[in-house]
């Protein structure tokens, strides 16, 4: 086998998706510093940036095999875009949790003070982080792939070999579990 570096990025992935670990690694020096020079760019946050590429590869090393690869003629390309896909999911899913911050506020009738603010949003983060790792495994799956891939439920049935009447009840268990979570949250913050 020739030496890694002098592999195109289409010979890289491909051995990515075949779970080639050497060729992961070049891939990943290849393009880590644009893609945290694109992260920093959008966040102008250092940290997130490291932890949203880092996320990235995860994802890459999880997901390669399943992606078809004439859909990546460009792999530097499909690389920022996944990076833009998560910089997008990880605003998102911080607006989602505000609104959930500001509906507890709202059913209070209580204005707090800024940093109370934050305290409480930190515990109910927290909270719910807590209770989505305490579901069962099938139901975590479901629901992270719900939340935070924005996968429709037709798409997880098919992902997960399930029904989606099985991935719709599974959610709503879930939802249910979290909003509980939550109450009680609420019930002990207020």
């Amino acid at each position: 086998m020739k030496d890694l570096k002098a592999y195109s990025e289409q010979e890289l992935w491909q051995l990515v998706q075949q779970r080639h670990q050497p060729a992961f690694d070049e891939l990943y020096y290849r393009f880590v510093e644009s893609l945290l020079q694109t992260a920093f760019q959008k966040t102008n946050d250092r940290h997130l940036a490291d932890d949203l590429v880092q996320d990235l590869f995860i994802w890459i090393w999880e997901h390669a095999p399943a992606v078809p690869t004439h859909t990546h003629c460009n792999v530097a390309a499909y690389l920022h875009t996944a990076l833009r896909h998560k910089i997008y999911n990880y605003y998102h899913r911080r607006l989602k949790a505000q609104a959930i911050l500001a509906d507890i506020h709202q059913h209070t009738g209580e204005a707090t003070p800024h940093l109370q603010q934050q305290l409480e949003y930190r515990e109910v983060i927290a909270a719910v982080h807590h209770e989505i790792e305490a579901l069962p495994t099938a139901m975590k799956k479901i629901f992270q792939l719900s939340r935070n891939e924005d996968k429709s439920i037709p798409e997880i049935a098919g992902t997960l070999a399930l029904s989606k009447q099985t991935v719709k009840n599974q959610l709503g268990i879930a939802v249910k579990r979290l909003r509980s979570s939550v109450d009680r949250l609420q019930s002990w913050l207020f």
